[in-house]
């Protein structure tokens, strides 16, 4: 057990900085060239229970404001929470006894689609980030099936 431990934890303060890197990396790529990184919104222009989180710490990590990044999602922080719990389930009974609950687990995702399902009558369709994207491959195969089957 000691060993693997020993070993788990170099792993760990390198996996840590190293996806933090990867998410600052594609938040500012994605801000940049103005694209989304939601496949949910590229492929059926709908936005996803997550829609807004990128944005959401942009703000935080950019604009360093939290009313900006509660605006664009108020679940920002689950991500991180989760992904806490994950990585330290093996290093503390505290961590392995939340990543065990079924109950916390079924919270959140209620929680989540609660959330989603407000979000989605106050600001859908057109207020950013729950916009319907008109450029979605869904969008794109009916206007290529439209222009078929019209001539």
């Amino acid at each position: 057990m000691l060993n693997k431990l020993s070993f788990k934890k170099p792993l760990l303060l390198i996996l840590i900085p190293l996806l933090f890197l990867i998410v600052v990396f594609l938040l500012l790529i994605s801000r940049y060239l103005n694209i989304t990184l939601c496949l949910s919104k590229v492929i059926f222009g709908l936005p996803c229970p997550g829609c807004g989180m990128t944005r959401a710490w942009y703000a935080i990590i950019i604009h360093h404001s939290l009313k900006e990044a509660l605006f664009y999602h108020p679940l920002f922080l689950l991500p991180l929470v989760i992904v806490l719990i994950l990585f330290l389930k093996n290093f503390s009974s505290t961590f392995q006894k939340l990543y065990s609950n079924n109950i916390l687990w079924v919270s959140l995702l209620v929680v989540t689609i609660i959330v989603y399902i407000i979000r989605m009558f106050i600001y859908f369709p057109y207020n950013e980030p729950l916009n319907y994207f008109n450029e979605s491959l869904l969008m794109k195969a009916y206007g290529l099936f439209k222009l078929i089957f019209s001539l």
